[in-house]
């Protein structure tokens, strides 16, 4: 006898009733401020990595000093991290109330 059996799975793409049912268990506030986090988390990350190319091609003449670059890319990688760290307390939220 097996102790175990294989687990059988879906194969292809996820339906959209599920895409659906997910959508509806978190409900349509917390579904519009998660999609909210997502774009402007990746919008600063993408952001951060545009000002260090600008910063590379040193296209502001800063006379060498390089902390009006430094403080640019802080304030957007700083902004990205806290942005991230809320939408994983918003989704923790989010789940644990569409669990319910």
């Amino acid at each position: 006898k097996e102790l175990m059996s294989k687990e059988e799975r879906e194969r292809g793409y996820v339906r959209s009733g599920v895409w659906l049912t997910y959508a509806r268990a978190l409900g349509l506030p917390s579904l519009c401020l998660l999609l909210a986090m997502y774009t402007l988390s990746q919008t600063l990350s993408v952001g951060s990595s545009f000002w260090l190319s600008v910063w590379s091609a040193d296209k502001y003449d800063t006379h060498g000093d390089p902390w009006p670059y430094i403080s640019v890319y802080a304030a957007l990688s700083v902004s990205a991290a806290a942005i991230i760290w809320v939408r994983v307390v918003v989704v923790s939220v989010a789940c644990l109330r569409a669990g319910k």
